[in-house]
């Protein structure tokens, strides 16, 4: 009776799969369960989005709550009288502040319609405030020397309060772009417009996103968490563009663009807005992908009048594999969106849009040669890198030539256009390798190719560090040449490897239509 009754439940476990739940990973035939590898797997796939968010969480926070502490601001607010000023015949006051431990220098020029403000080498003054009336603005640029001009309102303001005027002044020692994000903020929440009252080097676009973290400070932790958290939203965009890959995929690509060492050093170490661009592309490459081909359009207008760098990907648009007219008419939808954004802040300060064209078309932000660029480190040795802009060009018109004949696709042109971007621009800065991120999947299919892009991340925050101390000029020059040369192989024999793949995928399809 006994022996029948087991025998009855053994076959009820059997049969109910409530009861008995075999693994996806058992190993046939053994009975054994998954593998501890396995189950790691199994379980990190289950839930991709969570597994994402543990890892930004276990890697990210800790990291931002160690920088916070080792590296805090350099910043110091200073109140400056109209006596302290007058106190000498040059209307000039120079004072020791111990916050940043530097001497200042303020003076009044002229007939008391300008104030500047001089710091030493590697300290900016910010933000000026008459007291009691309020935040002056200036078109200043960003440098030891600032002059805020005096309006009409602040003049009879100082000529009604007399001796009794004072002005405070913000100073920052420079070592991110962070205080000028938050100026620019606060310049807009203010009611105030970028390129005419505050000294703005990029598309207008772009300034909207510093909206946020100066309404709640604009510290640099603030700005540090605020890029960590673009770095999560790309990670999770990139995860859902390839969600057809698999689960455990998808994990695999949005750890692989968190854990890069140049996201991580971009977004809390540099502090720069290169992950805003990075996850504007990714919103690109998501709207290509799942073929949605006007809202792409939409999207490359938007991210132009946010960064220049989106028109990387017009020459993909013109490569697509569809009909003529419908290539020309994606094309003109995203000059139209640039159009629109940009004709009205043209109209209204076009000295200033100007000046950031100058600057993206020509590298040209001054005398001074910065970033990692190969051309770069040559031209401290003497050869100025005068025809690289012109090389671009004929290059690039080149290569659009062959991909628009061959269709080699929206995807694999504009990864093309910014690796020879990458190779031939004289002005490259660390952060702009991010923009290779979220092609990361595509790059994973060619097989030989898919551990470079952290490779490159290394290389490019290794130079970044050369450039920190000093290793970027002198006896030591030889050294980040040497590792930027490598770094070029890299991005060269990826661009081989990628033309060589779109023109071999481009003649079977030609083949197969026919």
């Amino acid at each position: 009776m006994v022996l029948r009754l087991a025998a009855e439940w053994c076959e009820t476990v059997k049969n109910n799969k409530w009861i008995y739940r075999p693994s996806p990973f058992m190993v046939p035939g053994t009975g054994r369960g998954p593998s501890p590898k396995r189950r790691i797997v199994e379980g990190l796939s289950a839930h991709p989005y969570i597994t994402i968010l543990i890892i930004w969480t276990l890697v990210y926070v800790p990291i931002l709550i160690a920088v916070g502490l080792s590296f805090p601001e350099d910043h110091t607010t200073t109140e400056l009288t109209i006596d302290d000023l007058r106190s000498s015949g040059e209307n000039k006051l120079e004072y020791f502040d111990p916050d940043i431990n530097v001497m200042l220098t303020a003076r009044i020029i002229g007939n008391d319609t300008d104030v500047t403000v001089l710091a030493p080498d590697g300290f900016i003054p910010i933000r000026m405030e008459l007291v009691g009336y309020g935040k002056l603005y200036t078109s200043s640029p960003y440098d030891e020397n600032r002059t805020w001009t005096l309006g009409d309102g602040e003049i009879r303001y100082i000529q009604q309060k007399g001796n009794n005027v004072s002005w405070r002044v913000d100073v920052y020692k420079k070592v991110t772009d962070a205080p000028f994000y938050k100026d620019r903020g606060e310049t807009l929440l203010e009611g105030h417009m970028i390129y005419r009252d505050v000294p703005t080097l990029n598309p207008p676009l772009i300034n909207v996103f510093w909206i946020i973290p100066a309404m709640v400070g604009g510290s640099f932790f603030v700005f540090r968490s605020y890029f960590a958290l673009f770095a999560l939203f790309s990670a999770l965009l990139v995860m859902r563009t390839y969600w057809e890959e698999g689960r455990w995929k998808c994990v695999l690509f949005g750890g692989m663009f968190l854990l890069n060492p140049l996201t991580i050093y971009s977004t809390i170490g540099a502090v720069q807005d290169d992950i805003i661009v990075a996850f504007l592309f990714a919103v690109s490459v998501h709207s290509i992908i799942r073929r949605r081909e006007f809202l792409a359009s939409l999207t490359v207008g938007l991210g132009m009048a946010t960064k220049v760098f989106h028109a990387l990907m017009l020459p993909g648009i013109l490569s697509d594999r569809q009909p003529l007219a419908r290539r020309l008419l994606r094309t003109i939808l995203s000059v139209i969106v640039l159009a629109v954004v940009m004709i009205p802040v043209t109209y209204l300060s076009p000295g200033g849009v100007s000046t950031f064209a100058r600057l993206y078309l020509t590298g040209d932000s001054g005398a001074e040669l910065t970033g990692i660029s190969l051309w770069r480190y040559l031209g401290e040795l003497g050869y100025p890198p005068f025809l690289n802009t012109p090389v671009l060009v004929l290059l690039g018109l080149g290569l659009l030539f062959v991909t628009f004949r061959k269709e080699i696709g929206m995807i694999g042109t504009t990864l093309l256009f910014i690796l020879l971007f990458l190779m031939v621009f004289p002005k490259i800065h660390s952060g702009y390798y991010l923009l290779l991120l979220p092609f990361i999947p595509f790059l994973w299919k060619m097989g030989a190719s898919r551990f470079l892009i952290p490779l490159m991340g290394a290389l490019v925050l290794l130079l970044d560090l050369m450039n920190g101390a000093s290793w970027n000029s002198g006896h030591l020059l030889f050294v980040p040449i040497l590792v930027c040369s490598v770094l070029y192989i890299i991005t060269g024999y990826l661009f081989i490897r990628v033309l060589g793949e779109r023109l071999k995928d481009a003649r079977i399809n030609r083949r197969s239509r026919i």
